[in-house]
């Protein structure tokens, strides 16, 4: 009776183990979904087409393509290899700096090849003030009525009229930006979640409750700069059918039929998906898990103690009990009913 209450206290411990390492797990790889899933939306929604790496009009959008191409090791090439010439123009800059950012870079990184980086060298500061120099010239540059074709831009958001576009356009890679830093810096907390358990994350919550909340509050603003985006890229589109399609130009029928690559639904699924876990998360690690956590484990301790002191197993023991068990055992039953230290009395 002893062994399986010993025995199911163990695999209930354990199980609580798993559910903080799952729950982190989870919303960083919903991150990695989500940030890659915008990635369309700043390459085909108001960029012209000089931004893709294939302008082929039946070739797919596939971001971890853009992410091999921005890395540091194809820079090195002369500017005539880079892939269409795409990192040529504003916005080409703007999205290549962006998936330079060290966070970015580690997007598809395991927590064991994090681990085994050198932290000296994978902060990268340089790459990371390079992104927001790249971002304000083209914030300043498209603060202009009117912006060229550097812009990188389609020719109808170009105009004085579309400014709020542009600045819209530039909040999204902000956001994004934010969004995967912020999902990078919860590896360390997955870490250490599959080392020490739900516990570990209720004495860590603080920290990890204020990580978690700026995810939350990136993702609305991620997902209102992604609407305004979408919503002007969606009007001229309308436009372009009211005047015909036989008086579309080329441009604007490959445009046109790049924007089928940019998946809305997938990445309103993945807004309500990471606003879950992160209700998860927080619930999980409030002072009222913590109690739980104990009180789970002292309840389980003291049906230990009650099985082994109870008269029925002391009179079914085959064998004498070693020297100083029956000792230990009440000093366990003392310190549970005392209210003591859980941490030193749960099984190792």
């Amino acid at each position: 009776e002893v062994c399986r209450q010993l025995e199911g206290l163990m695999r209930q411990l354990v199980a609580n183990q798993r559910n903080g390492v799952r729950q982190l797990g989870r919303i960083l790889s919903l991150g990695r979904q989500a940030a890659l899933a915008t990635l369309p939306v700043l390459v085909l929604a108001v960029a012209d087409e000089r931004l893709r790496l294939d302008r082929a009009p039946a070739a797919a959008m596939r971001p971890e393509d853009y992410l091999a191409a921005a890395a540091p090791a194809a820079s090195s090439q002369p500017p005539a290899a880079a892939p269409g010439g795409c990192w040529h123009t504003d916005a080409g800059r703007v999205l290549q700096a962006l998936l330079r950012t060290p966070h970015f870079l580690k997007l598809a990184a395991s927590d064991e090849e994090v681990a085994c980086e050198n932290p000296a060298a994978a902060g990268a500061p340089a790459e990371a003030a390079g992104f927001f120099k790249v971002l304000e010239l083209a914030r300043s540059a498209w603060s202009a009525e009117q912006v060229g074709e550097s812009s990188g831009l389609l020719a109808a958001f170009r105009g004085s009229t579309q400014a709020q576009v542009r600045s819209a356009y530039l909040d999204l890679v902000t956001d994004l930006d934010r969004l995967v830093f912020f999902v990078a810096a919860l590896r360390p907390y997955h870490q250490l979640a599959s080392i020490a358990g739900d516990l570990a994350m209720c004495w860590l919550g603080k920290c990890l409750s204020h990580l978690i909340q700026e995810i939350e509050k990136l993702m609305v603003q991620l997902r209102q700069s992604r609407l305004e985006v979408m919503h002007a890229s969606n009007t001229h589109l309308q436009d372009v059918a009211k005047r015909g399609l036989h008086s579309a130009s080329s441009t604007e029928v490959r445009w046109m039929q790049g924007l089928r690559h940019i998946n809305e639904v997938q990445l309103d699924d993945l807004h309500k998906a990471i606003a879950a876990q992160c209700t998860e998360i927080l619930a999980a690690t409030t002072l009222a898990r913590e109690a739980e956590l104990r009180s789970e484990a002292r309840r389980g301790l003291e049906d230990v103690v009650a099985a082994f002191q109870s008269a029925d197993f002391q009179a079914r023991c085959g064998l004498a009990l070693p020297d100083g068990l029956m000792e230990d055992m009440q000093q366990l039953g003392q310190s549970v009913a005392a209210g003591g230290d859980l941490v030193r009395m749960l099984p190792g």
